[in-house]
């Protein structure tokens, strides 16, 4: 799982949570002059649930900090980073609008399990009734 942040503030309160859980991660800057805090999908259940809620109300505070921040808020787009079939990794882009009404409903992790499950089925050479689709 990856989690954005363009505040060092709040990515070290996210680090410090993830280092009280016992949760490995990495940072790394990225492509947008923010940073990616990484860590292993196989995480349990709960411990998932915590970080998701405590990144859920540091992205608030983020969207609120970028709201108040001159020509931060030229563009309202989300990006959910797929790995595909063949190992690469992609950002599919969304409208911000669409991922809000999105993360109303499901957590981060199963916004990227959707995005990523239709990356792969596009992958396929397949087009036709799913009642015919091969199964592997």
């Amino acid at each position: 799982m990856d989690y954005s942040f363009f505040d060092d503030d709040l990515q070290t309160r996210f680090t410090a949570l993830l280092d009280s859980l016992n949760v490995p991660w990495t940072a790394k800057a990225d492509a947008m002059e923010g940073t990616t805090v990484r860590i292993d999908d196989d995480i349990a259940d709960e411990t998932a649930d915590l970080i998701d809620a405590e990144y859920d109300a540091l992205f608030e505070e983020q969207a609120a900090l970028a709201e108040t921040r001159p020509g931060w808020i030229t563009r309202r787009v989300a990006g959910v980073q797929v790995r595909l079939a063949d190992g690469s990794e992609r950002t599919v882009a969304l409208d911000a609008r669409l991922s809000n009404r999105l993360l109303e409903h499901f957590s981060a992790e199963e916004v990227s399990e959707l995005v990523g499950a239709i990356a792969e089925s596009l992958s396929r050479d397949y087009n036709g009734p799913l009642c015919k689709f091969p199964l592997e």
